[in-house]
């Protein structure tokens, strides 16, 4: 809930939904509530937090911008290393890949979309 007269407060929240249901939810077939909520701690936990980049973080990780925070670093931007209307193909970076989801690739759930793949 944002404050009186201040629609900015939760654009921030609104974000992170948008990015939760278009790289996690839209991207994948659950087969029951327990399964979706095991696979959005881990999108949250292990993706999101640790290997996303973060355009208001200057494309940096948020492990990446605390580290640099907490040690003195001096913020090193960087341009997004996909483009901002896609997601990075559902955990396809090698080092951000959850171990454990079961998740397919948008494009097996999307065949209309492997044209533009």
């Amino acid at each position: 809930m944002s404050r009186p007269a201040n629609p900015y407060d939760n654009a921030s929240c609104e974000s992170f939904m948008k990015t939760l249901k278009r790289e996690e939810i839209y991207a994948n077939d659950y087969r029951d509530l327990e399964h979706l909520l095991g696979n959005v701690e881990a999108f949250i936990e292990q993706y999101y937090n640790r290997c996303r980049l973060h355009s208001a973080l200057g494309y940096r990780t948020p492990e990446e911008f605390e580290r640099e925070v907490s040690t003195g670093e001096r913020p090193n931007s960087r341009p997004p290393t996909h483009r901002s209307d896609e997601s990075p193909a559902g955990y396809s970076s090698a080092s951000c890949s959850p171990a454990e989801l079961t998740s397919a690739s948008p494009t097996e759930r999307h065949p209309e979309r492997e044209e533009e793949v």
